[in-house]
């Protein structure tokens, strides 16, 4: 995996678009490069966009986003917490990007991409959610976009890191550098557990150990399941199967019995039975007989009726003929109406279409005149319009060469005056430089010169801090000499705190046994136990009370429910039969009002009919009826009789309706009483169980569940006395239990303190080794120093002798201290750069001279050319104009000069006009034509249709008079029969036949109901001769005998069902027993198992194995981490602390392979050290993965001159090893080691830019 660029826009103080490609131009060639720049600029930012661009991480941040503030102004629409990568975003920006090209495990080039922006792009938008994506740059690559999860799966895979193992091989961030060397034990594990993945060693010493506890449980579970089981010998098997079989026969028996018995009593209750629905069956007999002969006019009329109908269908369409007559001969005349009306407004629409057609044709043939003068004027226009172009086009051509020549004429004097300002620029520089000739020599040596000083001053800087850490290590000694003195002072003082500890328990006395003081507590709970039962009970014994005064209440309710329902029953048999009679009666003065009305409809006819001549209607001769009259006062009298029978039949219908209503409400009431019975039943069913269930472990003291209701009220009081007791005895004990507790607490509290203490004075014991064998190394430290120190001083000397020969014409000595040093050499940087400067200028003056002189003598001849083409273009443009004049003219005399187009619109407007007319009279014209022939298309149509309903008439009127002659009625009769309707005759059809069939019914009930009896008869006489002292029994006598041997039964079937149940539970027992002692086996044998490996790995945090694998790990690193170390520093080794698994020391090979601990190490010494475990962890932490890319972020400030130059070698070899390196840092020795160097420089308002090798 490498990186090959970075890109990016808008990230922290980088807010212009830049693009690092690692690939090509110095970067390329060069595998160690350098990013410099000053504190605040922006060099971690690079690092930052790639760790966003495939992590969405920022190494800076911490990664625990729990707990973190949000940050920003109080007037802040919305504030991010301080570990958002979104705060990246540079302030003021709508939207930002990191984007990184890698090659991947597979050897594919991708790039991975980050961004963020703002709602609506506007600065001030809320931040939206960060989107990512990956792509494939070859051709045909894929992207994969999608989720945030799904992205960072698939850069991953392609990269072969995770986040941790990243930062730890390929970056190493500003802060975290000696974050492992310098880390506790725990933080050790912690951090090789996130950089090694080894956390899956964790996952499995935990399920080791959870799955061994929860094996164990199981083993428990069976034992105890075992210890339960009950035991049945083969003897109680045996027992138990003999007493069921005596059993079951004489339950065999004794049902036997019992169903003759019942059979018997059947059959007399079903005798009594059927000799009542016989007697009950004569008596509906006959009730149907004299109904269906009551009957009979009823059935001769319907025969009438039933006659007639066939006559029914012609008497129907020939009325239907009439009305339609009516209507056809009214149609017909306003038909012909309209149509002579149409014939007189049709002749004026013909000669207004002959008088547009005329127009129309004179208009077309002026229009053919006047088309040749327009086609002619329109060649003129184009014509114009050609000559107008050209005119124009020679007009622009002049103006551009005349502005063209002014420019260049301008261009000329320009030159002019700058050629004379180069001019005298080059004296005054050619003065300068000859006035400040001896910077001449120290500015091409400038470079050297200034690391010469810069050396100096970082070695008087060093002289200084070796005195300082010389008066620290001074400060340190005196500081050790007092620590051990006071943690002497604590030895001594646990220790006098541990006799007075051993004192207090001897006068303590024994210790309290915990075992007695749980008996005392069991006993003090059971009596607190007793006295809630006693409250329970006493609370079921108020309910229940209650509950049998509600069920008093509803039996009383439940009764009088039941007798207002008898008395709406009484109350419905009697109302049917009233409503029966008022039905007859309306229904008979409904018939004899509609006959008046049919008979008062005929009135007005009677008057035509003339004695001995036929009538009209029914042909008949005789005119009974001729003179019968039906006046107004009997119709009205009949439709009073008829509404007051019908409001009468309204109002016992909705009487009846009411008690319907009322029974089904009162039978509701009655279940939902029954229901509540039930449902107080049910509860007293369960208080009662309840009961049973409290006092289940105590059956001594408590009393029962009471037979009867007057019981209840002594009963309460009792409970009430018994909780009293059982409350005072609780407490008593309660009091004893706190005294012995409280006397144990203290035991024990003497106890801890004892053990806290003696584990004090062991660890003050080991504290005060600890600080003398710091005092030792630290004296050998201090010793050391002092050497470094003169070795030192000779270096200044040498140094200051060296300057002295370079700057022997400046006075440099009382300026190059540690408080002028860096002022006098920003000024002296400043003089030779100004040197340099001048020396440039100089040098770009004399070309700009030279080449100015010649481009002069190029823009004469140009300006010259120039003038000749204006006079040459002046010509070209009179011509054109004299030809566009003569054009002109020509164009005034066709058409008077008018515009061809808009003459040429009006004519045609007015032939669309007068075409459109034409066609308009036309239209209208067919329409009336058409409108006339359709009215006489209907007027034929109407006349055709009358003359057919004509004959229909005709021949219906002979139909009609055969059927009289066929039924033997006058026309009179068959209308008044007709009269009847349809409906009725049929509803009449089916009552007559329900009476029939309700006849036959009766008669076949009868019948079987006698035959049944018989038959019954005879099975009685069979069964009285197998049982005749049954005869002899009465019936209550049968039913208490019947009842006897009902629970004689039951008692036979309980014992059978109890048997029954022993014989399950046996051989369940045995089955059980035998499975449950194989399962315990199986089980024992798999508890041992995973006991077994938990004792090797498992443990409830995980730390047992994790630990033994970490340490392996940390074997397989320190090797690695060494390998580097024996180039960067031969005189450390690193190696594990024997007898731990993660602690880390240091082998000192100058000091005679003297042991060192990491915190002794000094900040150069630190730095190299985690060099060497950072590099290790990037070989660890890469698997299989090739790392060909590593940042480092600062990290070198501490290192001294050979150090730091070690540091560089060592980095060379691993650019030489195929690694790209990239250093951030602020040392100046470092940065200008490093030839190649990607800078980035501040622009000032918080932004920066940078600039590229």
């Amino acid at each position: 995996m490498k990186i090959l660029a970075v890109r990016g826009e808008n990230l922290a103080s980088l807010t212009h678009p830049f693009d690092i490609d690692f690939t090509q131009g110095r970067l390329g060639d060069s595998g160690l490069f350098a990013i410099t720049g000053n504190t605040g600029a922006g060099k971690s930012t690079i690092l930052d966009a790639i760790c966003l661009a495939l992590y969405d991480q920022i190494a800076r941040f911490p990664s625990n986003k729990k707990n973190m503030a949000e940050i920003g102004r109080v007037d802040d629409a919305e504030r991010l917490k301080a570990n958002d990568v979104r705060l990246i975003l540079s302030r003021g920006a709508f939207s930002g990007y990191a984007e990184v090209e890698f090659s991947g495990r597979d050897g594919q080039r991708y790039c991975a991409r980050w961004s963020v922006r703002r709602a609506r792009n506007r600065p001030d938008g809320k931040c939206q959610k960060q989107e990512r994506s990956l792509r494939q740059l070859s051709e045909g690559g894929v992207t994969y976009a999608g989720g945030q999860r799904d992205v960072q799966s698939q850069i991953e895979e392609k990269i072969g890191l995770n986040w941790e193992q990243f930062r730890r091989a390929v970056i190493l961030p500003q802060g975290d550098f000696a974050a492992f060397l310098k880390a506790s034990m725990d933080e050790r594990s912690a951090l090789l557990e996130r950089m090694t993945g080894t956390e899956h060693y964790s996952q499995l010493s935990v399920a080791a150990y959870e799955r061994a506890k929860t094996e164990r449980q199981q083993l428990a579970v069976l034992e105890e399941k075992i210890g339960d089981q009950p035991q049945f010998s083969q003897e109680d098997r045996d027992n138990l199967l003999w007493q069921f079989n005596n059993l079951s026969l004489q339950q065999k028996q004794l049902a036997q019995q019992l169903s003759l018995l019942q059979e018997w009593q059947g059959m007399q209750f079903r005798l009594q039975e059927l000799q009542g629905v016989t007697e009950e069956s004569r008596q509906q007999l006959q009730t149907v007989m004299a109904e269906w002969q009551a009957q009979e006019a009823h059935r001769q009329q319907l025969a009438l009726l039933e006659k007639v109908q066939v006559a029914r269908p012609e008497h129907e369409q020939l009325d239907r003929t009439v009305i339609e007559l009516q209507q056809v001969t009214e149609t017909l005349q306003h038909q012909q109406q309209q149509l002579t009306q149409h014939l007189e407004l049709e002749q004026p629409l013909q000669l207004q279409y002959q008088q547009v057609l005329q127009q129309r044709d004179g208009g077309e043939a002026d229009y053919a005149v006047v088309q040749r003068e327009i086609r002619q004027a329109r060649e003129l226009d184009n014509s114009l319009s050609e000559r107008q172009q050209q005119v124009e086009q020679a007009a622009q051509q002049l103006l551009a060469l005349q502005a063209d020549t002014a420019v260049q004429q301008q261009v000329r004097e320009q030159q002019q005056r700058t050629l004379q300002q180069l001019q005298q620029q080059r004296s005054e520089l050619q003065v300068w430089l000859e006035e400040n000739s001896h910077w001449q020599r120290q500015a091409q040596q400038q470079q050297p010169l200034l690391k010469a000083m810069q050396d100096f001053l970082g070695e008087q800087q060093r002289w200084q801090q070796q005195n300082q850490q010389i008066a620290v290590y001074q400060r340190q000694l005196r500081e050790l000499e007092q620590a051990q003195i006071i943690v002497q002072g604590h030895f001594q003082h646990q220790q006098e705190a541990l006799q007075a500890i051993n004192s207090r328990l001897q006068q303590e006395g024994t210790p309290q046994e915990w075992q007695s003081l749980q008996q005392l507590h069991s006993r003090w709970q059971e009596a607190q136990s007793l006295a809630e039962r006693c409250h329970h009970l006493k609370g079921l014994a108020e309910q229940a009370i209650l509950s049998q005064r509600q069920r008093a209440e509803l039996v009383q309710r439940l009764q009088s429910a039941q007798q207002a329902l008898q008395q709406i029953t009484l109350r419905q048999h009697a109302i049917h039969p009233e409503l029966d009679d008022l039905r007859a009666q309306l229904k008979e003065v409904h018939h004899t009002l509609k006959q008046a009305l049919l008979r008062s409809q005929l009135q007005d006819y009677r008057g035509y009919l003339v004695e001995n001549e036929p009538c009209p209607l029914c042909g008949s001769s005789h005119h009974p009826y001729q003179h019968e009259m039906v006046t107004d006062s009997l119709l009205q009298q009949l439709e009073r009789q008829q509404l007051f029978l019908q409001q009468q039949l309204e109002k016992g219908q909705a009487e009846a309706a009411q008690l319907q209503e009322a029974e089904l409400q009162t039978q509701r009431a009655g279940k939902e009483l029954e229901r509540q019975l039930i449902q107080l039943d049910e509860a007293l069913q369960t208080q009662a169980l309840q009961w049973q269930a409290l006092r289940q472990a105590h059956t001594s003291l408590l009393p029962a569940w009471p037979e009867d209701d007057s019981q209840w009220l002594p009963l309460a009081v009792l409970l009430t006395q018994l909780q009293h007791q059982q409350g005072v005895q609780a407490g008593e004990l309660h009091q004893q239990y706190e005294l012995a507790r409280a006397q144990f607490e203290r035991q024990q509290q003497l106890l801890a303190q004892q053990e806290k203490l003696s584990q004090q004075a062991q660890l003050h014991e080991r504290e005060l080794m600890e600080l003398r064998r710091q005092s030792s190394m630290q004296q050998s430290a201090f010793e050391q120093l002092q050497q470094q120190q003169s070795a030192l001083l000779l270096r200044l000397q040498q140094s200051e002798l060296s300057l002295e020969e370079q700057l022997a014409p400046l006075d440099w000595r009382p300026h190059l201290n540690l408080q002028q040093g860096e002022i006098w050499l920003q000024g002296w940087l400043k003089c030779c750069q100004e040197y340099q400067q001048v020396e440039q200028r100089w040098t770009l003056s004399e070309q700009q001279y030279q080449q100015l002189h010649s481009t002069l003598s190029v823009q004469n001849s140009r300006l010259q050319t120039l003038q000749e083409q204006v006079q040459l273009r002046q010509q070209e443009l009179q011509r054109i104009q004299a030809d566009y004049q003569q054009t002109l003219t020509l164009r005034q005399q066709c058409l008077n000069g008018q515009a061809a187009e808009p003459l040429e619109q009006q004519w045609l407007q007015r032939l669309q006009q007068n075409r459109q007319l034409a066609e308009q009279q036309q239209q209208q014209l067919q329409q009336w034509q058409e409108q006339r022939i359709a009215l006489q298309s209907q007027v034929a149509s109407q006349q055709h249709h009358l003359e057919q309903l004509q004959a229909q008439q005709r021949t219906l009127l002979r139909s009609t008079m055969q059927q009289q002659q066929k039924l033997n009625l006058t026309e009179y009769e068959i209308r008044q029969l007709l009269i009847v309707p349809i409906e009725h005759v049929r509803l009449q059809r089916e009552q007559l036949a329900h009476l029939d069939e309700l006849l036959t019914q009766a008669k076949t009930r009868l019948q079987e109901r006698e035959q049944q009896i018989a038959l019954q008869l005879k099975r009685c006489e069979t069964l009285q001769q197998a049982q005749p002292e049954w005869a002899t029994l009465e019936l209550n006598q049968l039913v208490v005998r019947q009842q006897e041997m009902t629970l004689h039964l039951q008692d036979l079937d309980q014992l059978l069902f109890d048997l029954k149940r022993l014989q399950l539970q046996a051989e369940e027992a045995a089955v059980t027993q035998a499975e449950l002692q194989q399962a315990y086996q199986v089980q024992l044998q798999i508890s041992d198992r995973w006991q077994q490996l938990s004792d090797l790995i498992g443990s409830a945090s995980g730390a047992k194995f994790r630990t033994f694998a970490q340490s392996l790990t940390l074997e397989q690193l320190l090797g690695l981490a060494n390998l580097h170390l024996a180039e960067l520093a031969p005189r450390y080794q690193l190696q594990r602390v024997p007898g731990t698994d993660l602690a880390l020391q240091v082998i000192d090979r100058d000091m005679g392979d003297d042991i060192r601990a990491v915190e002794s190490l000094s900040g150069g010494e630190s730095f190299l050290v985690s060099l060497a475990l950072a590099l290790g962890l990037s070989s660890l932490s890469s698997h299989d993965t090739r790392i060909e890319s590593l940042f480092i972020d600062e990290g070198f400030g501490t290192l001294d001159p050979e150090s730091l130059d070690t540091a560089i070698a060592s980095l060379d070899a691993l650019q030489a090893a195929g690694r790209q390196v990239g250093v951030i840092s602020h040392v100046q020795t470092l940065v200008e080691r490093i030839g190649v160097q990607i800078k980035v420089q501040s622009m000032g308002g918080g932004e920066s830019r940078i600039v590229l090798p």
